[in-house]
């Protein structure tokens, strides 16, 4: 794989590890990168992220907080046109952006309020 993945999804689990062995040994995905906070998984031009629940979930609200643990991410290559886009067609950007390996990223809603991930090359 060359650079960032960029289709994929988010999987936030209370055991990485644990779901990360299992969608490579049912799915044959494999393991390319894991923390404690995350496990990223490739397979065929996709990427698995298994991504540990944020700290403001605390153990006893994960199941509550299943009701979206999924959380798909595009990669643009023309971030300004896709705010446009986002903004323009109901969406909503998110505040915040992070670093990963090669990309930046935010979060946004689409008009229905599922998030996603949004990417782009650093």
């Amino acid at each position: 794989m060359q650079g960032p993945a960029e289709f994929g999804a988010l999987l936030y689990a209370s055991n990485t590890k644990k779901l990360a062995e299992f969608y490579c040994q049912t799915f044959g995905f494999t393991l390319l990168h894991a923390t404690t906070e995350r496990h990223i998984l490739h397979k065929d031009g996709w990427q698995l992220i298994i991504h540990q629940f944020p700290d403001f979930v605390s153990r006893g609200d994960q199941r509550a907080a299943r009701k979206n643990t999924l959380k798909l991410f595009f990669t643009t290559d023309d971030i300004d046109a896709c705010k446009i886009s986002i903004a323009r067609h109901g969406g909503q950007l998110l505040h915040g952006t992070w670093h990963g390996p090669g990309f930046t990223l935010g979060n946004a809603l689409d008009p229905e309020g599922n998030p996603f991930q949004l990417r782009w090359k650093a």
